[in-house]
């Protein structure tokens, strides 16, 4: 059983279930906000701070082969909203979507076939799944 990729829009509230899930992404893990300073102290300890940890730029890749799927992507990364992603591992995290770039592909029986990629912020940290969502 596949677990599909899952949008949601708060502001509406509306779903969208990938057709296909994305064949490629990178990793969505935030880095921390870390500094420190050198201290006189005679054991040279430094003193370290954490600042808010600062949004991640992501990508992730895949194919569309209908029309419908094509607009749906158009759709949900145009919104100037925050997207709650759910993957297929059931974690979840909200977005701010950037781009949503897409290469149409040769193939006479899919006249629809294109390759994408999406760019997004993610803005939160990733929830860890306490179960997989069905599809």
């Amino acid at each position: 059983m596949v677990t599909r990729w899952r949008l949601y829009d708060p502001t509406v509230p509306e779903t969208y279930v990938f057709a296909i899930n994305p064949r490629e992404m990178e990793p969505i893990y935030r880095g921390r906000a870390l500094s420190f300073e050198s201290t006189t102290a005679t054991d040279g300890s430094n003193i370290y701070w954490e600042g808010n940890t600062p949004p991640r730029s992501w990508t992730f890749a895949g194919a569309v082969r209908t029309q419908v799927d094509h607009a749906a992507l158009v759709d949900w990364t145009s919104r100037r909203s925050r997207i709650r992603v759910t993957d297929h591992f059931g974690r979840q995290f909200w977005v701010l979507f950037e781009r949503f770039d897409a290469t149409p592909r040769r193939d006479a029986r899919r006249p629809w076939l294109h390759e994408y990629v999406v760019a997004a912020q993610i803005i939160t940290t990733p929830t860890a799944p306490t179960q997989l969502l069905a599809s």
